[in-house]
């Protein structure tokens, strides 16, 4: 009788750890993803349809290192992070809006297309054709700011897509209207 209670122990805890392990490799939130999901943009993208958006730019935003992650990835303007914008900016606000924004504005340096055409669902032409955030080292004077919008035209100048060209001319109106606005921010701040 002894020999099946030791037995009985031991199976149950090594049937307990079997189906533990298989629960956290089969669940899309096991610990291990949930500390790096932020690295994956499509792991975002499944993380916001089964959590809401909003908790999870509050999830991001409050932690500083991921959230830098996101909006340098977003700037590079690949269509797989700027998808991730728009399902965020659905909940974002304050800060985080402004964000967001200027990350996908950056990313007009390298995606000017992918940026118009999947953006502007969420976003306004007014929210990414602007200036830079004067507040980032990078845009730390007047001339280092307009040369970031000017980088900005020059790449939208260049799309050929006829879908775009109105949208395009409205976004280059908007930066060149935000470059003359850099040189009032910069003398006031003298």
């Amino acid at each position: 009788m002894r020999i099946f209670k030791s037995v009985s122990v031991k199976w149950r805890l090594i049937s307990t750890v079997y189906l533990l392990a298989i629960i956290c490799f089969t669940c899309s939130d096991c610990l291990l993803a949930n500390n790096n999901y932020y690295k994956n943009p499509k792991a975002i993208l499944i993380r916001i349809s089964k959590h809401g958006a909003r908790k999870v730019v509050n999830e991001l935003y409050n932690n500083p290192n991921h959230w830098s992650f996101i909006l340098q990835h977003i700037a590079k303007g690949k269509t797989s992070w700027l998808k991730v914008a728009v399902a965020l900016h659905h909940e974002a606000d304050g800060a985080v809006n402004e964000m967001l924004c200027l990350s996908v504005g950056e990313a007009l340096e390298v995606a000017p297309a992918n940026v118009l055409k999947i953006t502007l669902s969420e976003f306004s032409l007014q929210d990414i054709c602007k200036s830079v955030d004067v507040d980032d080292f990078r845009y730390n004077s007047s001339e280092l700011a307009k040369k970031a919008i000017d980088r900005r035209i020059r790449s939208i100048s260049v799309i050929t897509d006829p879908e775009l060209k109105c949208i395009c001319i409205k976004c280059i109106q908007l930066l060149k209207e935000s470059k003359n606005n850099i040189d009032k921010y910069y003398n006031k701040a003298k």
